[in-house]
């Protein structure tokens, strides 16, 4: 009996360890399917997003030729400038300041000259490194990414098996609706460095010319870099929460259950 006790227990191990092998392999193998379907879609995404709210100062309809909106802001600055030299002047002879005549005239003229001449080759130069600050950060995320799209489906299919093929739809759309609203935030970022550039060169660099108005300049300029940097900021934020995430369970205590793990996971993620 010991014997044939025997044999039953190495027979019921030897294939207990292999349907466990082979529901691993099966485990690793969707997993991997999802994690990088999830991933194809999320690079298309984010290649169209890239090009499509990244704004072109430098574009013919923006900054070209003729009647465009930085030619028309550039012609009401001009106009604006005037008027705030001449309202400078007369203040500082009010005052009875030479000094602050030949500030007005040797100094913030010629500066408010530059700044608007220098408007556009700048802000190209500053969207094409934010740009290419973005792109790196998301290239080096991808790692992490598709680990986090696994370790997604695998805590899924331990909680609930059954769930596996709502998986990828699921994540899939969860997606769509991430990229979509972040599409959203950067197509007004877009379109926010396009009006600030008209109102730099129409009002605010005109205002250097009056020292009552001088605020105003480094308000837009400020305004207008935290613009551009926005877009590397949502990534990396993005990046750090795909990297928190990739993690799952890495953050639990030994005998939680995998519930709890997740729960602390996301929590970490969150919070940061």
């Amino acid at each position: 009996m010991d014997f044939l006790g025997n044999i039953v227990f190495f027979l019921s191990n030897s294939f207990t360890a292999a349907a466990g092998w082979a529901w691993d392999t099966v485990v690793g193998g969707i997993t991997d399917w999802i994690a990088r379907g999830v991933m194809a879609l999320m690079m298309s995404l984010w290649n169209f997003m890239d090009t499509a709210s990244s704004p072109s100062p430098d574009a013919e309809w923006f900054s070209g030729s003729g009647s465009t909106p930085f030619n028309m802001a550039v012609q009401i600055g001009m106009v604006m400038a005037a008027i705030l030299v001449f309202l400078g002047v007369i203040r500082g002879v009010l005052a009875g300041s030479p000094g602050a005549v030949a500030q007005v005239v040797g100094r913030d003229l010629p500066t408010a000259a530059f700044a608007t001449a220098a408007t556009i080759p700048l802000a190209v130069v500053s969207v094409d490194f934010a740009d290419g600050i973005s792109d790196y950060v998301w290239d080096q995320t991808r790692g992490d990414a598709e680990h986090a799209m696994g370790g997604l489906v695998e805590v899924m299919m331990v909680l609930n098996p059954a769930s596996l093929g709502f998986a990828g739809p699921l994540l899939g759309l969860a997606l769509i609706i991430v990229m979509l609203f972040m599409w959203i935030v950067l197509f007004v970022r877009e379109s926010l460095i396009y009006l600030v550039i008209i109102y730099a060169v129409a009002f605010a660099f005109p205002a250097m010319l009056f020292a009552p108005m001088r605020e105003t300049s480094k308000k837009v300029l400020e305004l207008l870099v935290a613009l551009i940097v926005a877009k590397p900021v949502m990534v990396l934020a993005l990046s750090v929460g795909l990297s928190a995430l990739g993690g799952v369970g890495a953050t639990g205590e030994p005998g939680d259950g995998v519930g709890d793990n997740v729960a602390r996971e996301l929590g970490t993620m969150i919070v940061g």
